[in-house]
Protein backbone atom coordinates (compact mmCIF):
# COMPACT_ATOMS: atom_id res chain seq x y z
CA UNK A 1 0.00 0.00 0.00
CA UNK A 2 2.18 2.83 -1.28
CA UNK A 3 0.05 5.59 0.24
CA UNK A 4 -0.35 3.84 3.60
CA UNK A 5 -3.12 5.41 5.67
CA UNK A 6 -3.97 7.86 2.88
CA UNK A 7 -5.18 4.99 0.68
CA UNK A 8 -8.82 3.99 0.55
CA UNK A 9 -9.70 1.22 3.00
CA UNK A 10 -6.27 1.12 4.65
CA UNK A 11 -7.53 -0.22 8.00
CA UNK A 12 -9.66 -2.87 6.32
CA UNK A 13 -6.78 -4.05 4.13
CA UNK A 14 -4.33 -4.05 7.03
CA UNK A 15 -6.74 -6.20 9.06
CA UNK A 16 -6.89 -8.71 6.18
CA UNK A 17 -3.09 -8.79 6.01
CA UNK A 18 -2.82 -9.26 9.76
CA UNK A 19 -5.29 -12.19 9.64
CA UNK A 20 -3.92 -13.81 6.46
CA UNK A 21 -3.59 -17.60 6.55
CA UNK A 22 -0.10 -19.11 6.89
CA UNK A 23 0.06 -19.99 3.19
CA UNK A 24 -0.39 -16.33 2.16
CA UNK A 25 2.75 -14.24 2.03
CA UNK A 26 2.28 -10.47 2.00
CA UNK A 27 5.66 -9.15 0.96
CA UNK A 28 5.15 -5.42 0.80
CA UNK A 29 7.37 -3.66 -1.71
CA UNK A 30 9.84 -5.99 -3.43
CA UNK A 31 13.04 -4.73 -5.01
CA UNK A 32 12.92 -4.95 -8.80
CA UNK A 33 15.81 -7.44 -8.94
CA UNK A 34 13.85 -9.82 -6.71
CA UNK A 35 10.50 -9.69 -8.53
CA UNK A 36 11.41 -12.37 -11.10
CA UNK A 37 12.26 -14.82 -8.33
CA UNK A 38 8.77 -14.43 -6.91
CA UNK A 39 7.15 -14.92 -10.30
CA UNK A 40 9.21 -18.02 -11.07
CA UNK A 41 8.36 -19.52 -7.66
CA UNK A 42 4.62 -19.00 -8.27
CA UNK A 43 1.96 -21.17 -9.88
CA UNK A 44 -0.54 -18.39 -10.59
CA UNK A 45 -0.81 -14.61 -10.37
CA UNK A 46 -3.82 -13.42 -8.37
CA UNK A 47 -4.78 -9.73 -8.21
CA UNK A 48 -8.18 -9.27 -6.54
CA UNK A 49 -8.04 -5.45 -6.47
CA UNK A 50 -11.34 -3.63 -6.72
CA UNK A 51 -9.74 -0.64 -8.44
CA UNK A 52 -6.92 -0.65 -10.97
CA UNK A 53 -5.97 1.15 -14.11
CA UNK A 54 -3.40 -0.84 -16.05
CA UNK A 55 -1.25 -2.88 -13.66
CA UNK A 56 2.17 -3.67 -15.08
CA UNK A 57 2.51 -6.54 -12.63
CA UNK A 58 -0.13 -8.43 -14.67
CA UNK A 59 1.97 -8.07 -17.82
CA UNK A 60 5.13 -9.09 -15.96
CA UNK A 61 3.40 -12.19 -14.58
CA UNK A 62 1.98 -12.98 -18.02
CA UNK A 63 5.49 -12.80 -19.48
CA UNK A 64 6.38 -15.58 -17.01
CA UNK A 65 3.42 -17.58 -18.38
CA UNK A 66 1.61 -17.55 -15.05
CA UNK A 67 -2.15 -17.98 -15.29
CA UNK A 68 -3.66 -14.61 -14.43
CA UNK A 69 -6.62 -14.39 -12.03
CA UNK A 70 -8.14 -10.91 -11.77
CA UNK A 71 -11.25 -9.36 -10.35
CA UNK A 72 -13.86 -8.95 -13.09
CA UNK A 73 -13.84 -5.14 -13.34
CA UNK A 74 -14.48 -3.02 -16.42
CA UNK A 75 -11.00 -1.49 -16.30
CA UNK A 76 -9.60 -4.80 -17.57
CA UNK A 77 -11.98 -5.22 -20.50
CA UNK A 78 -9.86 -3.50 -23.15
CA UNK A 79 -6.47 -4.55 -21.81
CA UNK A 80 -6.92 -8.19 -20.88
CA UNK A 81 -10.42 -9.14 -22.04
CA UNK A 82 -11.01 -12.82 -21.42
CA UNK A 83 -7.32 -13.73 -21.70
CA UNK A 84 -7.16 -13.61 -17.90
CA UNK A 85 -9.33 -15.65 -15.58
CA UNK A 86 -11.72 -13.10 -14.14
CA UNK A 87 -13.82 -13.59 -11.07
CA UNK A 88 -15.22 -12.11 -7.90
CA UNK A 89 -15.35 -12.80 -4.19
CA UNK A 90 -17.93 -15.52 -4.84
CA UNK A 91 -15.84 -17.61 -7.22
CA UNK A 92 -12.13 -16.80 -6.76
CA UNK A 93 -11.65 -19.96 -4.71
CA UNK A 94 -13.27 -22.11 -7.42
CA UNK A 95 -11.12 -20.53 -10.15
CA UNK A 96 -7.92 -21.11 -8.21
CA UNK A 97 -8.94 -24.66 -7.24
CA UNK A 98 -9.69 -25.44 -10.89
CA UNK A 99 -6.29 -24.10 -11.94
CA UNK A 100 -4.70 -26.32 -9.29
CA UNK A 101 -6.55 -29.49 -10.29
CA UNK A 102 -7.38 -29.25 -14.00
CA UNK A 103 -4.25 -29.35 -16.16
CA UNK A 104 -6.14 -28.51 -19.35
CA UNK A 105 -7.67 -25.43 -17.71
CA UNK A 106 -4.24 -24.45 -16.36
CA UNK A 107 -2.69 -24.72 -19.84
CA UNK A 108 -5.56 -22.68 -21.31
CA UNK A 109 -4.89 -19.99 -18.70
CA UNK A 110 -1.18 -20.09 -19.56
CA UNK A 111 -2.07 -19.56 -23.22
CA UNK A 112 -4.08 -16.50 -22.22
CA UNK A 113 -1.06 -15.23 -20.30
CA UNK A 114 1.16 -15.72 -23.36
CA UNK A 115 -1.32 -13.71 -25.43
CA UNK A 116 -1.34 -10.90 -22.85
CA UNK A 117 2.47 -10.83 -22.84
CA UNK A 118 2.56 -10.81 -26.65
CA UNK A 119 -0.03 -7.99 -26.80
CA UNK A 120 2.20 -5.77 -24.65
CA UNK A 121 5.69 -6.80 -25.70
CA UNK A 122 8.17 -4.41 -27.35
CA UNK A 123 7.31 -5.56 -30.87
CA UNK A 124 3.59 -4.95 -30.41
CA UNK A 125 4.28 -1.59 -28.75
CA UNK A 126 6.56 -0.59 -31.63
CA UNK A 127 3.92 -1.57 -34.17
CA UNK A 128 1.27 0.50 -32.38
CA UNK A 129 3.62 3.48 -32.24
CA UNK A 130 4.49 3.16 -35.93
CA UNK A 131 0.78 2.95 -36.74
CA UNK A 132 0.14 6.17 -34.81
CA UNK A 133 2.93 7.96 -36.67
CA UNK A 134 1.62 6.65 -39.98
CA UNK A 135 -1.87 7.96 -39.18
CA UNK A 136 -0.46 11.39 -38.33
CA UNK A 137 1.60 11.47 -41.53
CA UNK A 138 -1.44 10.44 -43.56
CA UNK A 139 -3.45 13.30 -42.06
CA UNK A 140 -0.64 15.79 -42.68
CA UNK A 141 -0.37 14.72 -46.34
CA UNK A 142 -4.08 15.29 -47.06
Amino acid sequence: MPFKKLGAGYEEIQALIDDAPENVLVTGVIELEEVKKYFWASDIFFLPSNQENHPLAVIEAAACELPIVLRDIKEYDASFGQLAMRGNDGNFTQLIDKLATDKQYYHLAQQGAREIAKRFDNVAGGQRLASCYQAVLTQLNK
